[in-house]
């Protein structure tokens, strides 16, 4: 961003400089948890679909509402025991903390990560596409496209 925003001029104030680890963590954990939605809006959509039960809006906000503060206040109850250790290990935090030490070192061990990182990208890329199409094309029949009139296809 810092080199397509000014930084000279009257807009020189949105330049917000070079990005660091802290900012790109950032980044991704606040897309990480956009991704996810409140448990509770799954409780309210199988009341509208399963039952025929349509909550007042009211009731339905302050359900979503509950719902997470109580998630945050458990979390705030429990914070000496997962936030304060600083020898607890998260399996699932470490291959981006890798990758965000690949990312921000210039060193030669940087760069097997990322070369490593990207092999990893394409290999998935490489698994993922052929299933997808061919996922895609399971549903085609080719009998039914050859004889369209034919009782047994």
């Amino acid at each position: 961003m810092e080199t397509f925003i000014p930084c000279h001029g009257l807009l020189c104030y949105l330049n917000p400089g070079p990005f660091n680890k802290k900012e790109n963590a950032f980044i991704v954990i606040i897309a990480s948890t956009s991704a996810n939605t409140a448990l509770g809006a799954d409780v309210l959509a199988v009341q509208r679909l399963c039952y025929n039960i349509t909550p007042n809006p009211g009731t339905s906000v302050f359900l979503l509402f509950s719902s997470q503060l109580l998630g945050y206040g458990i979390g705030g109850m429990m914070r000496s025991i997962l936030l304060y250790p600083s020898k607890m290990l998260y399996p699932s935090v470490l291959p981006l903390l890798s990758m965000f030490d690949a990312l921000y070192e210039g060193r030669m061990a940087a760069q097997k990560k990322l070369r490593i990182f990207y092999m990893v990208f394409a290999y998935i890329f490489w698994e993922l596409f052929p299933e997808w199409i061919f996922l895609l094309l399971t549903g085609f029949s080719i009998f039914c496209l050859a004889a369209p009139n034919n009782f047994f296809f």
